[in-house]
């Protein structure tokens, strides 16, 4: 989960930075002005849009078809390359790494449980 869920973060990160622009910080501005109201020109061109989409059956959403779905199977690209398991690196046994957590836990030889903790 967290290998994926990075990826999807960084790829996220590249589309941001790669469109010349970058996240947000927290802060807060106030800005003092009259509201100049809806813009009736833009919210009428917007609503006809999403009227012309539902007419066509074709609304801007990630519901696809199901030969559709079949057909994006398996485009991307994961792992990532460039990435240790897309090389072929064994990440289980690479040095100084984490062990999954969907790996068992060794168990503790009765030696070990009866040593005092350090």
């Amino acid at each position: 989960f967290f290998a994926v869920r990075e990826d999807v973060f960084l790829r996220i990160y590249d589309l941001v930075t790669g469109a010349g622009t970058g996240f947000a910080f927290p802060s807060q501005t106030l800005y003092m002005s009259r509201d100049e109201g809806l813009d009736e020109t833009a919210r009428d061109a917007a609503e006809q849009q999403v009227r012309t989409w539902r007419r066509s059956g074709r609304l801007p959403f990630p519901r696809f078809a199901e030969e559709r779905q079949q057909a994006m199977e398996g485009t991307l690209d994961y792992p990532p390359r460039g990435s240790s398991e897309a090389d072929g690196e064994d990440i289980q046994s690479a040095a100084g790494l984490e062990r999954l957590s969907t790996e068992p836990a060794e168990e503790e030889s009765d030696d070990d449980k009866k040593k005092p903790a350090t």
